[in-house]
């Protein structure tokens, strides 16, 4: 039996649906335990996430000359744009830091659940960005551990992900289910698992 700890990191959410319980996860979880593996997930689509990544004092700073810019399409003083740069670029800093803690996390929530494999759901955007992150920062804590990437973001640009960055071992491409199963079992006995389609690695 392998531990299998499933990731889902979307970064700041650009929509409602962001941060609705992951049923990919749900289902890929499912389809572990039936062939005898423990699967954990780890969900980041969260109202703590958000309010991680944009915290209450900064939103405070930002909002009012946002809400002058964009809903009531006044033009900002010199000063506002100043002061709306400023806020913007404070935001970015804190939302690295606040990253890198994230990372730091899930490399810990790992290493506590004694996992074998790490899974990431690959997202677009800042959510692939932060993946990234969290699989490198997976792969310091614990060099032995299988990290594996997949979800839409396998199937638009399969091996260019891997050109991309070096934290992944293995993507998973189409339906997880059927796939990630198979390659956990294989990995875990130390058997050739390249020939399992659906699979792109380096």
């Amino acid at each position: 039996m392998a531990k299998v700890l499933l990731v889902t990191f979307a970064g700041y959410p650009c929509t409602p649906s962001s941060l609705m319980p992951d049923n990919g996860l749900a289902s890929l979880a499912g389809a572990l335990a039936d062939a005898g593996h423990q699967a954990r997930i780890l969900d980041y689509g969260t109202l703590t996430t958000l309010d991680r990544l944009f915290p209450q004092r900064l939103r405070k700073r930002v909002r009012p000359l946002a809400e002058k810019l964009f809903v009531e399409g006044r033009k900002l003083s010199l000063l506002q744009k100043a002061r709306f740069i400023k806020a913007g670029m404070d935001l970015a800093a804190h939302q690295a830091r606040e990253m890198e803690a994230i990372a730091r996390e899930a490399a810990d929530q790992a290493a506590a659940f004694g996992a074998d494999f790490v899974g990431l759901k690959l997202w677009n955007g800042d959510g692939f960005t932060g993946s990234v992150k969290i699989a490198e920062a997976v792969g310091e804590r614990m060099p032995g551990v299988g990290i594996l990437g997949g979800g839409p973001q396998v199937d638009y640009f399969q091996r260019h992900i891997l050109d991309y960055t070096q934290a992944f071992d293995v993507l998973v491409a189409g339906e997880g289910e059927r796939v990630l199963p198979r390659l956990v079992d294989a990995m875990s006995r130390g058997e050739d698992w390249r020939a399992i389609s659906g699979l792109i690695w380096r």
